[in-house]
């Protein structure tokens, strides 16, 4: 029965997302608008943490020069 709540969790995890962040992307190319690809998603580039939604700061990328937001 324990398996039952690992897999309602991961659907809920799956089908909530991250606001406008995308999840599963191989390259800049496949996030929509201006967003960038990371090994965890599409992320908001920013310049400093006001260019990022509350909450988020602005983080160096882990791929690619550049900084994305990030909780």
């Amino acid at each position: 029965m324990r398996w039952v709540g690992l897999v309602v969790l991961l659907l809920g995890v799956t089908f909530l997302g991250c606001g406008d962040e995308e999840v599963g992307c191989r390259s800049d190319h496949d996030c929509e608008g201006e967003l960038i690809c990371e090994p965890a998603g599409c992320r908001r580039a920013c310049e400093t943490a006001e260019d990022c939604p509350a909450g988020q700061a602005c983080v160096p990328r882990r791929v690619e020069p550049g900084r994305m937001c990030e909780v």
